[in-house]
């Protein structure tokens, strides 16, 4: 069933007073308006996709044609992240496009505008699986990644590592950033808000758990997933996601960045105080080899393995095939405890093959 969207009446009322003007032809006084109330930052195709179903607009091709019309005046604009090519109206593009408008116009376009503008320190990125950000919304956060000089604090649910996000951190502990990753105790957290969902949380743990620069812990509380899929980089650079985060993925949440621009911003300071609260009441991934170890069900079971084939050797034929009935049951018991891990070594080891 198709989606149908239109403007709003003050849109409208906006895109008639241009047209009563003559300034722009139809299609353009469209694509300007929408670009200069929506905020929207997208490729030129993703852009053409969903404008060209506005009433009025032309269809697709032609709707890019006209964006790359209004690139060459200087009234949108191209930015490149990541080697992806994104096309927006940043405020140099607007005032130009404003300064061609009577001054009535340019008051209502700015009302418009006010609903949503952010401040030079609050910036809404809309929803975190895309909305009118589209892909700008990750692959920004992989250049604010890139970016950090000092420090990276990530919060993370249950979620499987990005291959770009786990080449940055490392890249970036190579550089020498301190990066602490929180993640969730699968039992105690994951288990109560993604109830089916299995643990993906060794996908963060063994490619960066021994690199130097990266600290990784295990939070056991529910509420401390409260402040996951944000991350605080330099303690000057905030991405927070707002959401209901038992009841909600993150995919659902509104996205917002918070920068300090010079600022000793509450909003920042209270998010690190928040994570570093957390990072107390954490546990290492391993506190160290030797208790590790004690903890381990694999360790014990091994060991009683061997010490029921130890028996198994001293005694005579009737004690013989009852110890054997039990090294089989410890036996099996040590395959089902390694599954996971000898899977995952070969996943990783097949990964490796096909690259």
């Amino acid at each position: 069933m198709p989606i149908y969207v239109d403007y709003t009446q003050a849109q409208n009322e906006i895109i008639s007073e241009i047209q009563k003007q003559g300034l722009y032809e139809g299609t353009k006084t469209r694509l300007l308006v929408l670009m200069s109330t929506n905020n929207y930052i997208r490729t030129v195709d993703d852009l053409a996709g969903i404008l060209c179903e506005y009433p009025g607009m032309p269809n697709q091709e032609e709707l890019a044609i006209c964006i790359s019309s209004c690139i060459q005046e200087g009234l949108l604009k191209k930015c490149v992240i990541l080697n992806i090519l994104f096309c927006q109206q940043d405020a140099q593009c607007l005032q130009k496009f404003l300064d061609t408008l009577p001054e009535k116009i340019q008051v209502r376009i700015r009302n418009c505008r006010a609903s949503y503008q952010e401040s030079e320190c609050v910036r809404v990125l809309g929803l975190l699986s895309g909305g009118s950000m589209g892909g700008y919304i990750n692959a920004s956060f992989l250049q604010r990644l890139k970016d950090a000089r000092t420090e990276i604090l990530l919060p993370m649910l249950n979620t499987s590592p990005n291959r770009d996000v786990i080449e940055i951190l490392k890249e970036r502990a190579t550089a020498g950033i301190k990066i602490k990753i929180l993640l969730p105790d699968y039992k105690n957290v994951v288990t109560k808000i993604r109830r089916g969902k299995e643990d993906v949380t060794y996908g963060w743990i063994e490619p960066l758990n021994n690199i130097d620069n990266i600290e990784i812990r295990i939070y056991t509380h529910v509420e401390d997933a409260s402040i996951y899929s944000s991350v605080i980089i330099d303690k000057s650079i905030c991405r927070f996601c707002v959401f209901d985060y038992v009841r909600e993925k993150s995919s659902n949440g509104t996205l917002i960045e918070i920068s300090k621009n010079g600022y000793d911003l509450n909003l920042i300071n209270i998010i690190i105080d928040c994570f570093n609260g957390i990072w107390m009441r954490s546990r290492p991934v391993y506190e160290n080899k030797f208790f590790h170890l004690i903890k381990d069900k694999k360790v014990w079971l091994f060991i009683a393995l061997l010490v029921c084939l130890k028996i198994y050797f001293m005694t005579e034929n009737t004690i013989q095939a009852i110890i054997l009935n039990i090294m089989m049951a410890f036996s099996g018991m040590l395959i089902t405890a390694m599954y996971k891990p000898i899977t995952s070594f070969l996943s990783g080891l097949y990964k490796k093959i096909m690259k």
